[in-house]
């Protein structure tokens, strides 16, 4: 009986650890598609469903759409990030890897969240490039389109991610739990910023600087020599001899050309890595449409 219970209290904490680190269980038996500006007919939500659990389950992300039409009072990226925590979207691990498409008719804005390991999956260049393709779709009123893309070029770049034999190490490390956010890994998945010294592990940098330092003391021994010297080019000339005429320019006046240049594209902003009202680690962007 006495090991029974201690079994049992051992499973006991074991299960308290594990929801301590977890903070709660995220699950992808949910439906993919949240239409409420019903931009979407019956079987376009059908085939978006399809393919956003088809290419999830591939990657091991939890791909959802949301579109919207009313005043939500929020940016697209709180409206994002809060919709995706408060419905504990996510893979079944501990950070609950997935990504949204959110599409604002409101404010017409397209707004894309991802958590987990879709932090690492997506970093910023290819958050433009979807960025590119998901505005041009929705400025020309393909809702489907845009929708169909999210989730076919989330795969793509999840697959090239996953695919990279440096980054193996690290899934294995996340699924088998020894990570229990995406913060524990993010310092081993984005790439940090250079410091000055890390910089002469080039040697074209090494090269550089060595140049440079030989240039400035060569500089600095032809200053000390030519202080050095008692006989200059003044020492024979007679004094009063050489005179230069006074010239004015006078400023009459001035002409300006301005033009404007259009921006093709506005961002709502956003970063590679935030936290949401939650306090869960998020990456995203957005732009209007």
């Amino acid at each position: 009986m006495r090991k029974l219970m201690k079994k049992i209290s051992l499973l006991t904490a074991i299960l308290v650890v594990f929801i301590s680190v977890c903070g709660y269980a995220y699950s992808t038996n949910h439906k993919k598609v949240y239409d409420e500006a019903e931009l979407f007919t019956e079987s376009e939500i059908a085939n978006i469903e399809k393919l956003a659990k088809q290419y999830g389950d591939e990657v091991q992300m939890d791909l959802v759409v949301y579109t919207i039409n009313t005043n939500e009072h929020k940016t697209a990226r709180e409206i994002a990030d809060d919709f995706y925590d408060e419905n504990k979207f996510g893979w079944e691990d501990c950070d609950g890897s997935g990504g949204l498409l959110l599409i604002d008719m409101y404010q017409r804005e397209i707004y894309i969240s991802f958590a987990g390991l879709g932090i690492a999956y997506i970093d910023e260049d290819t958050e433009n490039d979807i960025l590119d393709v998901l505005q041009d779709d929705a400025k020309a009123g393909n809702y489907y389109e845009a929708a169909v893309h999210f989730v076919k070029l989330v795969n793509e770049a999840a697959t090239e991610f996953r695919d990279n034999d440096d980054y193996k190490e690290v899934l294995e490390n996340w699924y088998n739990g020894e990570y229990s956010t995406y913060d524990d890994i993010a310092a081993m998945v984005e790439p940090k910023e250079p410091t000055f010294f890390s910089y002469f592990k080039n040697p074209l940098y090494s090269f550089g600087a060595a140049g440079v330092i030989a240039v400035i003391v060569v500089l600095i021994m032809l200053y000390q020599a030519k202080t050095r010297m008692t006989v200059g080019s003044r020492t024979y000339l007679a004094q009063n001899s050489l005179r230069f005429p006074i010239r004015n320019d006078r400023f009459i006046n001035k002409t300006t050309t301005s033009r404007t240049i259009e921006s093709s594209s506005s961002s709502s902003g956003g970063s590679h890595s935030h936290h949401s009202s939650s306090g869960r680690s998020h990456s995203g962007g957005g732009r209007s449409f």
